[in-house]
């Protein structure tokens, strides 16, 4: 179709519009809370508040995705080091509020595929690689809202990444959004009953 470039280029610069507005907003809105996560990670973990690591972005470029620290330096499992407070920031999605500032650096999109690091991608075709990574990755995704429990494998999560990409529009977007919110409120609520997350 001869108009299909322009409005895919139309959609993505509404797309990317309203991820710089959303993300202004939640991190102006955010910002006591920002605060008081600050104390209470330095309080039971020290420094540093923010840590980083390597994630493949758009076009396959390398780039630092930004989160909460919710692990202290002790050796051992993840499991081990996790400390309480974070597990809360985990249970309630917190420790990825960083990630904003990707957003708006244009490193990430509010729905996209999640970035993972470069080893995850061994063994996937190149041609897969390549549309996977057509479009930023996302803090939330269509392969998290449709993958909760079912489908948990690589493969069919690579499935639903690339169906995003293809049928990605406004009504997804928004669509996935919501469902990320409820997920997390839900997600939060079981955990409180002490279901496993």
């Amino acid at each position: 179709m001869i108009f299909q470039p322009v409005i895919r280029m139309y959609l993505d610069k509404f797309l990317r519009s309203a991820d710089i507005l959303i993300s202004t907003a939640v991190l102006m809105l955010s910002f006591p809370l920002f605060i008081m996560l600050f104390f209470a990670v330095f309080i039971s973990m020290g420094r540093p508040f923010i840590f980083s690591q390597v994630r493949v972005g758009l076009d396959g470029r390398l780039f630092r995705v930004l989160k909460i620290r919710t692990m202290n330096n002790d050796a051992g499992s993840d499991d081990e080091r996790l400390t309480p407070v974070g597990k809360f920031l985990r249970r309630a999605s917190l420790d990825e509020l960083p990630q904003l500032v990707n957003v708006l650096k244009g490193e990430m999109s509010l729905v996209g595929p999640r970035p993972l690091p470069p080893e995850r991608f061994c063994g996937v075709p190149q041609n897969l690689f390549i549309l996977r990574h057509s479009v930023r990755p996302g803090i939330t995704g269509y392969s998290q809202v449709k993958g909760r429990g079912y489908p948990r494998d690589v493969e069919e999560k690579l499935k639903l990444d690339i169906e995003y990409v293809c049928k990605k529009s406004v009504r997804m977007y928004l669509s996935i959004l919501f469902e990320t919110l409820f997920a997390v409120l839900l997600r939060f609520y079981n955990n409180k009953k002490g279901e496993s997350l």
